[in-house]
């Protein structure tokens, strides 16, 4: 744990079928968020173009969590990253490549503490 660069980061490798590591890719990838008390965890990753991958997660701070969107490049490489959330908890669960393959559709949960819920009897 080094809180410079958070708790816990996303784990990313590629393996070649016979689960060895492909030349190129020497070690696994770790992205890491460099706030402090604040994690980052990894749900899906899906390739975009035989160039790059889109990597889902779950970015964590004390009581806030976020949808976190990773873009790296076919070396494993962080080209970059998006955040999306609203107050309270949010997580990317899974994401799929659209039909026409120009855009990414995102999934996860939403949980929002608001004062303004409607108590039905």
């Amino acid at each position: 744990h080094n809180p410079l660069t958070g708790l816990s980061g996303i784990y990313l490798n590629k393996l070649t079928p016979s689960l060895g590591n492909v030349p190129g890719w020497e070690t696994p990838k770790t992205y890491m968020e460099p706030a402090f008390n604040t994690s980052l965890s990894g749900n899906a990753v899906r390739m975009v173009n035989e160039n790059s991958y889109a990597i889902i997660g779950t970015r964590t701070e004390t009581g806030n969590e976020d949808i976190i969107l990773l873009y790296c490049d076919a070396g494993g490489n962080e080209v970059s990253r998006s955040i999306f959330g609203d107050e309270g908890f949010q997580q990317g669960v899974s994401l799929e490549i659209t039909g026409s393959g120009e855009g990414l559709i995102l999934v996860g949960n939403n949980k929002n503490f608001s004062s303004s819920r409607k108590n039905i009897s």
